[in-house]
């Protein structure tokens, strides 16, 4: 019908149903714009499409990412959950049609029509005499589903209809996108918060806008308090400024701990929210943290013998706090190398023997089953750092008697190292307290809580892919071996 031949009544007729139809839609907009979920948003569309078109029912088919396929998301009818999850392939069917298309259909006679599938009505209880299907177009060009009307409760379905329908799909497209996005947006959101939470390394998400923590793990909460109150905002606004997502500082100084040289990885989650870590690979900030909580603990004059680098306990503290600033890191890293037993010995040798001798306390080593000649495939640093704590123990707890250490190759790549005293000893619930903790920030507590020496121990060899043994009885000494998996030549 062409306007110019249209009269009064009827032109006027024809402005008030586009007007409906502008309200229509908008309202249609500010409906579906109200829904959380991309579920809610199809079951909006359903009443909305057999409202607008006057309808019995409704269907909602949105493409499958993966596969391409449309699949049911939504339909009318009391058996409509049958259909829900059912797949048809693009260029099948009618729907396959239109999304193959970009087209709209109208089916005047769905029974006769070869291409509308019965079985539909048999799992939707409905009976379709017609129907009409539109494509639902993001930004009017990217198909994203198919919605589709049956059964025009007076007459037929007309091109008024299919154009009303058409625009509200292109509608129900871009809100159907936009809801999706914010659904992957919330689900990584909870990856991201369950990251932080289970995360080994201290994380927190930091709103910039409050200046405040919003979500921290465990291990952030344990070390929170002794970072400088504008430590983080600092570090944030860095990162804005400077437009770059890490920073990594050099170590402290021993004597003068810097808090401004943590080092700090910071990754923008949102505008305003920043996933904050308080380490990297690189370590620095628990080697930092404990070196800061260790050096609050020695006196004035041990620091002043520090600066001198002349006093052996000093020294032994250094070698401490280093290692246990690599342990609680992370798993300790090892580097192999060959190294000769001789060299092994006499580094051994030199250390203790004076100082076994002004206890008047035999001390001895054994070969078992090797040579001097023979070279060892081990990290010498790490493995002679866990000789000397066990030495070191044995002579801290033993005042009479003797101490020995055996070096034993138990197979072709297997060797053992044995500690022997015939010191205090100490019972099984003592052993107990000693054992390497699951939780890994009660490893770093307990670092710095006189359990060092065999925690490192344990950590060596297990860092070795070797076993860790322990025997000891009250007043009969104690045996304590661990063995490293290598090679000799």
């Amino acid at each position: 019908m062409e306007i110019l031949n249209l009269s009064r009544e009827d032109l006027l007729s024809l402005l008030e149903r586009e007007k409906k139809a502008r309200e229509s839609l908008i309202k249609a907009y500010f409906t579906l714009a109200e829904a959380q979920t991309v579920e809610e948003v199809v079951q909006h569309v359903l009443t909305i499409a057999t409202e607008l078109t006057e309808s019995e029912g409704a269907s909602c088919l949105l493409i499958d990412e993966n596969t391409g396929d449309l699949v049911f998301k939504a339909a009318t009818g009391e058996k409509s959950q049958e259909l829900i999850g059912m797949r048809v392939p693009v260029g099948k069917g009618i729907a396959g049609k239109i999304a193959a298309e970009k087209t709209v259909v109208i089916v005047s006679n769905a029974e006769k029509d070869k291409n509308h599938y019965k079985g539909v009505d048999k799992k939707t209880g409905f009976t379709t005499r017609n129907l009409m299907g539109v494509p639902m177009l993001f930004l009017n060009e990217q198909v994203i589903g198919v919605i589709e009307v049956v059964n025009k409760i007076k007459g037929e379905y007309t091109q008024w209809d299919a154009e009303l329908l058409s625009a509200f799909a292109n509608i129900a497209a871009s809100v159907i996108v936009n809801t999706m996005l914010l659904e992957k947006l919330h689900a990584e959101k909870k990856k991201v918060e369950a990251m932080v939470k289970a995360s080994p390394v201290a994380i927190c998400i930091f709103d910039s806008n409050t200046s405040s923590v919003k979500l921290a793990n465990d291990f952030f909460q344990e070390i929170e308090h002794l970072l400088p109150s504008s430590f983080i905002r600092s570090k944030v606004d860095n990162i804005k400024s400077s437009d770059k997502t890490e920073i990594s500082n050099s170590i402290l100084t021993i004597l003068k701990p810097s808090f401004a040289s943590f080092s700090t990885r910071i990754t923008p989650l949102s505008e305003n929210e920043h996933i904050v870590y308080l380490t990297d690979t690189s370590e620095l900030l628990l080697q930092q943290l404990i070196l800061y909580q260790a050096l609050q603990k020695i006196p004035t004059k041990t620091l002043e013998l520090l600066s001198q680098n002349n006093n052996s306990e000093v020294a032994h503290f250094l070698k401490r706090t280093k290692w246990a600033s690599r342990l609680a890191a992370g798993p300790l890293r090892i580097e192999r190398n060959f190294h000769s037993v001789t060299k092994l010995i006499d580094t051994i040798s030199s250390e203790f023997e004076a100082l076994f001798s002004k206890r008047n306390l035999n001390f001895n080593i054994f070969l078992e089953n090797l040579s001097t000649e023979d070279n060892l495939l081990l990290d010498f640093e790490a493995v002679y750092e866990a000789i000397a704590e066990l030495l070191s123990n044995s002579y801290k707890y033993t005042e009479k008697g003797e101490v020995t250490l055996t070096i034993s190759k138990i197979s072709e790549d297997r060797v053992y190292f044995t500690v022997k005293d015939t010191g205090i000893g100490f019972s099984d619930s003592d052993y107990e307290k000693l054992k390497l903790p699951v939780n890994r920030v009660e490893f770093i507590k307990r670092l710095w809580e006189g359990a060092f020496g065999l925690l490192f121990v344990q950590e060596v060899a297990k860092a070795h892919a070797g076993t860790f043994k322990v025997s000891s009885e009250i007043g009969k000494g104690a045996t304590i071996s661990f063995s490293v998996k290598m090679t000799t030549v």
